[in-house]
């Protein structure tokens, strides 16, 4: 084997090493959002106990925006890789974060449960669709600058 192999070999194995970090890295951000996810999301729904039909309304939401932001995100191209899946994950699990954050300071910036009426309704599907929308947007735009160097 000559020097020129052995160079080559040695850059494939460096570029392999860089990917597994990578993806080390994303596994690890997947972990930590989702236990952020849960937390905030279990925080909110914990606070929403006493309000009628407030947890049901909440769980729906947050389930039909994954499941529209799922088919959305593997609609686009450059999300149907496995980089792809994974910044769409953590996309998700980012939204969910920022979702719930905004309802909280939507519903309890006093410290206890502001009442808001059937208009609550219209906050909840907004926050949740200005969320997902532009997580999706982003995790997209960042997908297609990554496949296209």
């Amino acid at each position: 084997m000559d020097k020129e192999q052995k160079d080559t070999l040695l850059k494939v194995g460096d570029n392999s090493h860089q990917k597994e970090k990578i993806l080390i890295w994303k596994i690890n951000g997947i972990i930590i959002s989702g236990i952020l996810a849960w937390g905030i999301s279990l925080k909110l729904m914990l606070l929403m106990a006493d309000v009628i039909y407030g947890i049901e309304f909440l769980i729906a939401c947050e389930v039909v925006s994954i499941l529209l932001y799922s088919c959305g995100m593997f609609c686009v191209k450059v999300n149907r890789t496995t980089s792809g899946y994974l910044s769409s994950l953590i996309g998700a699990l980012i939204a969910l974060i920022a979702s719930n954050i905004a309802l909280l300071l939507i519903y309890f910036r006093s410290g206890s449960y502001y009442n808001y009426g059937m208009i609550s309704a219209g906050y909840n599907i907004l926050v949740f669709l200005i969320s997902f929308g532009a997580a999706g947007v982003i995790t997209s735009i960042i997908n297609g600058r990554k496949g296209g160097k």
